[in-house]
């Protein structure tokens, strides 16, 4: 839960600071009981994709990646952080 609340208020900041910037989440797979998988693209405002990740719903941790960063992230903490640090640039 507090992973969620988190994740949440670090979307709401990328979209304070870049408000022409868009995201899609898609459910790429669930066995409708203990395992989901969520799929997070971001694109700026010339619709280019900058990042895009896919995650475990019920544990954050990332199952792949793609962001042109030195960083690897684990969690979709981590990987919104970075996205997140990008608004900067």
């Amino acid at each position: 839960m507090i992973q969620e609340i988190a994740a949440h208020e670090i979307l709401q900041l990328i979209i304070r600071k870049k408000p022409l910037w868009r995201w899609k989440k898609q459910c790429i797979y669930t066995d409708g009981m203990d395992k989901t998988f969520i799929q997070l693209t971001f694109y700026d405002e010339n619709q280019s994709q900058i990042g895009k990740t896919c995650f475990q719903l019920e544990t954050g941790v990332i199952q792949f990646n793609s962001i042109t960063s030195e960083c690897s992230p684990i969690t979709v903490i981590d990987f919104l952080l970075e996205i997140l640090n990008k608004t900067n640039k």
